[in-house]
C-alpha cells in the first residue's frame, strides 16, 4: 500500500507468517539480518600444531645450547695453550739464568788466575812484590766488576749520604770541614744503573 512505514511493513509481514504458520506451513525467514548463525564449540580437541614464537624459542634454545658448546671448548682450548705457554716459559726462564750465571762468572775466571798465581808466588815473594800482586788482583778484580755494570761509591771525604753509606762508626774531628763527611772507608759500596746494589760501609766525623 501507497504510504505505509518501513515499521508498517515488517508488521504486515509478520501477520501474514503467523497466518501461513497456522494454516500448517513453515516460513523461514530469509532477511539476511535474521540469518545469523552461531558458532558452536565442539568438544573435539584440537592438533597440538606450534606457533611461530614457539619455533623460534626452540631455536633459540639450540643456537644458545651450541654457543655454551663452543664457549666450553674454547675456553678448555685457551687453558691448554696457557698451561703449555707457562711451563715454555718456566723452561726458557731456567735456560736463561743459566746462560747468565756463565756470563756473570766469566768475567771473574780472569780474577781467580790472577789471585791463584799470587798465592802459588806467595811462599818465596818478598812482602813488597806480594803487595803489588795483591794490588794488581785488586785492580783486575774493579775492572771485571765495572765491565759487569757496577760503579763504586765514592767515599772518603765526601759528604754523608744515606742513601749511599751506611755509618757504622763516629769520630771526631778537629777540622769543622770534616764533619758529616766521610773519614774511612771499612768496605766499598758499589751502584748498577742507579740502584745501590750494597751501600758503603764508612766512618762518619762529627765535630768535637
Amino acid at each position: 500500500m501507497l504510504g505505509e512505514t518501513d515499521r508498517e511493513q515488517a508488521h504486515r509481514s509478520e501477520e501474514n507468517a503467523e497466518r501461513i504458520e497456522e494454516r500448517g506451513f513453515k516460513v523461514f525467514d530469509r532477511r539476511f539480518w535474521a540469518d545469523e548463525q552461531t558458532d558452536e564449540q565442539t568438544d573435539e580437541p584440537r592438533a597440538a600444531v606450534p606457533t611461530y614464537v614457539e619455533n623460534l624459542e626452540q631455536k633459540l634454545q639450540q643456537k644458545d645450547q651450541q654457543l655454551r658448546e663452543y664457549i666450553a671448548a674454547y675456553k678448555h682450548e685457551v687453558s691448554e695453550n696457557l698451561e703449555q705457554t707457562k711451563k715454555r716459559l718456566e723452561r726458557d726462564a731456567a735456560q736463561q739464568i743459566k746462560i747468565l750465571r756463565g756470563e756473570f762468572a766469566s768475567p771473574m775466571l780472569e780474577v781467580f788466575d790472577a789471585l791463584e798465581r799470587s798465592v802459588a808466588r806467595a811462599q818465596d815473594a818478598d812482602p813488597q812484590t806480594l803487595r803489588e800482586g795483591l794490588e794488581m788482583v785488586t785492580k783486575l778484580m774493579l775492572q771485571q766488576l765495572i765491565t759487569l755494570g757496577l760503579e763504586r761509591i765514592p767515599t772518603t771525604g765526601e759528604p754523608f749520604d744515606p742513601r749511599l753509606h751506611e755509618a757504622v762508626a763516629v769520630t771526631e774531628v778537629s777540622d769543622a770541614s770534616q764533619s758529616n763527611r766521610v773519614v774511612a772507608e771499612f768496605s766499598a759500596g758499589f751502584v748498577c744503573d742507579g740502584r745501590v746494589v750494597r751501600p758503603a760501609r764508612v766512618q762518619v766525623g762529627k765535630p768535637k
